[in-house]
Parts: structure tokens; C-alpha cells; sequence
């Protein structure tokens, strides 16, 4: 912000994000990942923390709550608005 950038921050819900997790498998970590490990994840102070910042000085938030071509179609809009695109 001090150099008049934008903080945006992405979020999405928990449940969602588990399955996606699942699905993707990106990471070692992933692999099989129980519901229970990953809101124990979820609730560490880093996630904790990215999520109070993102919900608190934020100046743009994105749901990421559907499909991929809404959520693009979300970041498509926001690039537009601020001239990024």
C-alpha cells in the first residue's frame, strides 16, 4: 500500500478447499490427507494469520467458490477494474 499497491486476498471455504486438495495432489503432504489433519493445518497460527490479514486490510476480496471458469472470470473483472488487463 505504501507504494500504491493492492493487497487482494482469495479465499475460499474450508470444505471446498479440502476437496480440492484432494483432487489435485500437488504436494507430498496431500496424498491421502484426512479431513482432520488438514483443519489442524488450516488452524495453524500462519494460516490463522494470512486469514486475518487478508479479512482485515485486504482492499479487494475474491470468493473462489465455484468453477474454474467463474473464478477466472472473477479475476478477469478485478484486473479490468484496476487496469491490470
Amino acid at each position: 500500500k505504501e507504494q500504491n499497491g493492492l493487497l487482494l486476498y482469495i479465499t475460499s471455504d474450508q470444505k471446498m478447499r479440502y476437496d480440492r486438495i484432494r483432487a489435485r495432489q500437488e504436494k507430498p503432504d496431500e496424498f491421502g490427507i484426512s479431513w482432520e489433519k488438514f483443519v489442524e493445518q488450516d488452524n495453524a497460527p500462519p494460516q490463522i494469520s494470512i486469514r486475518r490479514i487478508g479479512e482485515t486490510m485486504a482492499d479487494i476480496i475474491i470468493e473462489n467458490k465455484g468453477t474454474v471458469e467463474e473464478f477466472e472470470k472473477r479475476i478477469r473483472t478485478f484486473l479490468k477494474q484496476y487496469r491490470l488487463l
